[in-house]
């Protein structure tokens, strides 16, 4: 791994199990992400692009597992942590904005409260640092990542995961370019 490689993905193998059976989604992936730069991972429609996406986060449903393969960031491996270090590596090292952003919105609770909580839940920051932070939504500057189409709530997934200053963002949707 060289000092400019961020996200080293080796032979990543996802499957879930059912009552039919395994299913194997993520068959021996493998690839690097440069500091810097930005990947995109492109296939039809189930080809696992979500699952290695899910994975790479420990974020896949119960019967899913990780069954083979190594996700190194910085050198350490992703797969490894504890609960409590992935707890805090998410958000804070890492973010992703979901294909439907909507989906993590509560209708009862104001989009400035749930931006505070997601900032509370994956920061240090004291409550005033948290509501500082919050207030400069509208002045942040455009992230490199683009929506071509969509609605507004793509653009609020997108600025919760840009204000958690994550090193590593990862767009699970078809509908965005770098």
């Amino acid at each position: 791994m060289s000092e400019t490689t961020l996200l080293q993905v080796k032979n990543l193998h996802t499957s879930f199990y059912t009552d039919s059976g395994e299913v194997k989604a993520v068959n021996g992936i493998s690839f690097n992400l440069d500091r810097g730069k930005i990947l995109g991972i492109v296939g039809e429609s189930g080809s696992g692009k979500s699952v290695t996406a899910y994975s790479l986060l420990r974020i896949l449903t119960d019967t899913g597992r990780v069954t083979e393969g190594q996700v190194l960031f910085n050198g350490e491996n992703v797969l490894e942590f504890s609960a409590q270090k992935m707890h805090t590596f998410r958000g804070s090292r890492i973010s992703m904005i979901f294909q439907d952003p909507m989906t993590s919105l509560n209708p009862v609770y104001t989009v400035g409260n749930q931006l505070r909580e997601a900032i509370r839940i994956h920061t240090d920051r004291t409550p005033a640092q948290v509501h500082e932070r919050a207030l400069e939504i509208p002045d942040r500057p455009k992230s490199p990542i683009r929506v071509v189409t969509g609605p507004q709530d793509d653009e609020f997934g997108d600025a919760v995961k840009l204000f958690l200053d994550s090193e590593w963002r990862i767009s699970a949707t078809s509908d965005r370019m770098g």
